[in-house]
């Protein structure tokens, strides 16, 4: 109400759009586990219209059960981490010390938008907000939930590095049970179809739980007085089976590119939500009270999101 019905609608689209890329990254990801377990039959647009159907199924479960896959894919996703790291300690040899560099600057800024987009989470904190017993925790929450990541993602990401160097891929599970020259080692083989099998589970319990948010978000976009049951039905049925029909499309263009894709992502998206809407918002509400540093500050954040936002996009195209 603060900033008129137009920045309402704007805000709503922005939200959507960005809730669909999380859903296309999502998919993408979750089809490329699944082609680990057969890249003869399940690789390509087989594999991405597999996932896309069952995404479908997931979404038409009850919330309760969704939930639950999503806690037992969690526990998959740290089962590939530990595997991860077990690799690396039972590798003949490790990484040459001169392939292990810390810190690359210029690479810093061409994957930006994937550091961005990765942790990002903007068009979910409504409906989490909605079933938390006490909302006003939220905030705790999410400090206490980002912290523990970057601690966990760090220390597999240093030590993984530290094991592989340039062998690294970008996915951690292309690493898991192979060598350096990415040949299956003697005793650790059987883990490679293991890991991709619970990163999939992981990844298409994200794409339900994030197909569902959406479809929610899309029928609070819509007015209710516009169709009345026709309108129930188009957005409860129809609208699922068009967005994963559509998003699978797009998945199978970016299938051998996941990294551009989530670097565009979130240049586009995830750095404007960051920098520069919350600046503009804030300096909407309080101008009139604002100093001349403050308002030094909202321009500085707002010319950041835009210059890493370009020079993501820059970088990946």
């Amino acid at each position: 109400e603060a900033f008129g019905a137009r920045a309402k609608v704007a805000t709503n689209a922005f939200l959507i759009v960005e809730l669909w890329g999380y859903l296309l990254s999502s998919l993408l990801c979750a089809s490329l586990n699944v082609a680990e377990l057969d890249p003869v039959y399940l690789s390509g647009a087989s594999g991405v219209c597999l996932c896309g159907l069952f995404v479908l199924f997931l979404s038409r479960l009850h919330p309760g059960v969704v939930t639950q896959l999503n806690v037992l894919s969690n526990a998959a996703f740290m089962l590939c981490c530990c595997m991860f790291l077990w690799t690396g300690f039972n590798l003949p040899s490790k990484a040459p010390s001169d392939e292990v560099k810390f810190l690359k600057p210029h690479g810093l800024l061409s994957a930006a938008g994937i550091l961005v987009f990765s942790p990002a989470g903007h068009s979910f904190y409504p409906s989490v907000m909605e079933k938390m017993a006490d909302p006003s925790k939220f905030p705790t929450c999410v400090k206490r939930a980002y912290s523990l990541v970057t601690v966990v993602y760090l220390a597999v990401a240093v030590a993984g590095y530290w094991f592989f160097g340039n062998s690294t891929q970008p996915s951690a599970v292309l690493n898991i049970g192979l060598d350096l020259h990415l040949a299956p080692l003697p005793t650790l083989g059987w883990m490679a179809p293991l890991a991709a099998a619970g990163m999939g589970l992981k990844m298409l319990a994200l794409a339900a739980q994030v197909l569902t948010t959406l479809v929610s978000t899309l029928r609070s976009a819509v007015p209710a007085s516009s169709g009345g049951k026709e309108r129930d039905l188009l957005v409860e049925f129809v609208a699922p089976a068009m967005l994963v029909g559509l998003t699978s499309m797009v998945a199978v263009h970016f299938a051998n590119d996941v990294a551009r894709l989530l670097n565009l992502l979130g240049s586009v998206f995830c750095m404007n939500v960051a920098f520069v809407i919350p600046s503009l918002c804030y300096w909407r509400l309080f101008r009139r009270e604002l100093g001349f540093f403050q308002g030094a500050l909202l321009a500085s954040l707002v010319a950041l999101g835009l210059l890493l936002a370009s020079l993501g996009v820059v970088s990946a195209l």
